[in-house]
C-alpha cells in the first residue's frame, strides 16, 4: 500500500528556504546589527535616568568637591557623564564613529558589547577600599588609602528591553519569511 502525501506549502517552502538562505548568510550580520542598536538604545538610557533598574550611587563629597575646586561646575556632580567618554566608549558604534574604548565583535550569532577603558570595569563591579598612594612633601611622608568605588552597572537591558529586542529581531525574520527584504537602517532609533 503506498500513500501519498502532498506537500505543497504554496510557495511557502521556497520563502522559508530563502530566509534560511539569507539568514545564515549576509543577512545575519544584519540582524546581529538590529540587536546591537537596541542593546545601544538601552545602555544609552541608563546614562540618561542614572542607572537602572535602581539609580546609581551618589557621588561622595569629597568627589563632588574635587570636582568644584577643579573648574568643572557646570556637569561635575553628573555620575559618569562628566566628559561622556565612558558612554561613547559602549554606545559610539551606533552612530557609525569608533569611539576610545568600544568594543563590538559580532561572531555567527554571539554579540559582544562593552568598553575596554581602563576604568569601566571599576565602575561596573565596582572595588574596595584598597592600598592607597605614598608620596613626600617637604621631606615628610605621606599615605593615603584609595576610598571604595561603589558599583554602577550601565551595560545593563533591563528584561523589558530585552523583549523590545526580541519582538525587532522576530519582526526581521518575519518579514524575510514574507518574502520581502527586511531592511537594516543604522540611522533608526537615535
Amino acid at each position: 500500500m503506498t500513500v501519498l502525501i502532498d506537500t505543497d506549502l504554496g510557495g511557502w517552502d521556497e520563502r522559508i528556504k530563502k530566509a534560511i538562505s539569507m539568514l545564515t548568510g549576509r543577512g545575519i550580520g544584519d540582524l546581529m546589527n538590529l540587536v546591537a542598536l537596541g542593546a545601544y538604545s538601552a545602555i544609552d538610557r541608563n546614562f540618561i535616568f542614572g542607572g537602572r533598574p535602581s539609580r546609581w550611587a551618589p557621588l561622595s563629597p569629597r568627589t563632588i568637591a574635587g570636582r568644584r575646586k577643579g573648574g568643572r561646575h557646570g556637569f561635575g556632580a553628573q555620575i559618569l557623564q562628566d566628559t561622556g567618554i565612558l558612554k561613547m566608549s559602549v554606545t559610539g558604534s551606533r552612530r557609525g564613529t569608533r569611539a576610545r574604548g568600544t568594543i563590538k565583535i559580532v561572531r555567527g550569532k554571539m554579540l559582544m558589547l562593552g568598553s575596554n577603558l581602563i576604568y569601566a570595569r571599576a565602575q561596573q563591579f565596582g572595588l574596595p577600599r584598597r592600598r592607597g598612594q605614598f608620596w613626600t612633601k617637604g621631606g615628610k611622608p605621606y599615605y593615603r588609602m584609595l576610598p571604595a568605588v561603589p558599583a554602577r552597572p550601565f551595560l545593563v537591558i533591563p528584561p523589558e528591553e530585552v523583549k523590545d529586542i526580541e519582538r525587532m529581531a522576530t519582526q526581521y525574520v518575519l518579514t524575510a519569511l514574507l518574502g520581502e527584504t527586511p531592511t537594516y537602517n543604522p540611522g533608526a532609533g537615535q
